[in-house]
């Protein structure tokens, strides 16, 4: 039978208990985690997509990202941070959370009008359809090769 972990009051020390926010998560939308791939000479860039690492079997450690492919659901997008835009294999990587409203700034494939629910097709941003699935909504109006803001997270009401 399950039991929930024992709980540290030392606010010095301080173990998550059930119920508690990840604020840091929740504020910025980013979460941190290790890129992953068997091939170790894989590189990640900031922009690609990425989801999570099922195989990933070490309580508390730290999330691990693959590449997600064009035509599937992925978790977010690779953060471009101060220090780097392309990432190895085990490196520490800041990745937007989809299921959290950011816009992030990606390149455009084709011609992308805003309000259009746009995919990623080959590292490009290009209208959602049957092969693409689903990754935001253009912010702004593109065409091919030029940068363009993608809202990610964002459901319609």
């Amino acid at each position: 039978m399950s039991t929930l972990p024992y709980v540290q009051a030392d606010q010095f020390a301080q173990t998550p208990a059930k119920g508690d926010l990840d604020l840091s998560i929740m504020h910025g939308g980013i979460v941190t985690g290790v890129v992953y791939s068997a091939n170790p000479a894989d590189v990640f860039n900031s922009g690609n997509r990425v989801k999570l690492d099922t195989a990933q079997a070490v309580p508390g450690a730290m999330p691990r990202f693959v590449a997600a492919a064009d035509n599937e659901a992925a978790f977010g997008v690779i953060k471009r941070t101060a220090q780097k835009a392309q990432f190895a294999v085990g490196d520490v990587i800041e990745v937007v959370m989809a299921g959290n409203p950011s816009v992030v700034w990606e390149c455009a494939g084709a011609t992308i009008t805003p309000g259009l629910s746009v995919g990623m097709a080959s590292g490009f941003i290009v209208a959602s359809d049957g092969t693409h699935t689903a990754v935001g909504v253009a912010l702004d109006y593109a065409t091919d090769s030029t940068m363009l803001r993608i809202i990610v997270g964002f459901q319609s009401c």
